[in-house]
């Protein structure tokens, strides 16, 4: 989810997630609070996306990309000390369904129980209960259909895409990219998942695929941004990424 996001915006992961500048100063103003969380994120309904319109976008295998979003950053480049409030769109970032950032946010965010309609099937006091699982200071394994009153994951999804997408209010204030417990692999939503922890993850992940471990990181995904627009001759659009 991260990797489509900085691809498609070229935010840096400190934009994103709390580094230990953070951890370490009291006085910071992200000392306990994320720098994105979930409220920050708004994503659009299919009409308005453009649903069998220019406005839909072709994937392979004839397919169309009908989500679109919008995030709203609070820090930049150099002054993660400071606030600030600027957005900008999440659009697909691929021609292939299965690699679409888009869709890993959805997935990530159908995973951590965060739309509406995951508690719709639900009695009241089933639906306490299993926020209550999702909240566990402990660690949260991920939403299990069983659950949700669904028959399966599609059904869910499919119920949240008819809801509008909209999160649940008990989520709006959760981290968007939650940190994951090592030992267990559980979400944990008391804090952010942690910035040298995500370079760390990019750097593995691109020499696992070839690449120098020296010459990649959280700056390849940057310059990605960066070139796409340069090379379409948009410099105005390229420079702002930076």
């Amino acid at each position: 989810a991260y990797l489509g996001t900085a691809k498609v915006t070229g935010c840096r992961p400190g934009m994103a997630m709390n580094d230990a500048n953070d951890l370490a100063d009291a006085d910071s103003p992200w000392h306990e609070l994320p720098p994105l969380q979930m409220g920050d994120l708004f994503i659009t309904m299919d009409e308005v996306a453009g649903e069998g319109e220019a406005g839909a976008v072709r994937m392979e295998g004839d397919f169309e990309a009908l989500s679109r979003m919008e995030v709203t950053f609070r820090r930049k480049k150099g002054e993660y000390y400071a606030k600030y409030e600027f957005g900008t769109s999440l659009t697909p970032d691929s021609d292939q369904m299965i690699r679409l950032g888009t869709v890993a946010m959805l997935r990530l965010l159908v995973r951590c129980g965060s739309f509406r309609a995951c508690y719709a099937h639900l009695s009241r006091a089933d639906a306490a209960a299993l926020r209550r699982k999702v909240a566990d200071p402990r660690g949260f394994a991920g939403l299990e259909i069983e659950d949700t009153g669904y028959d399966s994951f599609l059904s869910l999804v499919r119920a949240c895409r008819e809801d509008g997408w909209v999160l649940d209010e008990v989520a709006l204030d959760r981290p968007l990219f939650p940190a994951v417990d090592e030992a267990t692999g559980n979400f944990l939503f008391t804090e952010s998942f942690q910035v040298r922890r995500m370079c760390r993850r990019l750097i593995e992940t691109g020499a696992r695929i070839g690449m120098n471990k020296h010459k990649v990181g959280a700056w390849s995904l940057r310059k990605d941004a960066c070139e796409q627009p340069a090379a379409a001759g948009d410099g105005e659009v390229a420079a702002r990424v930076l």
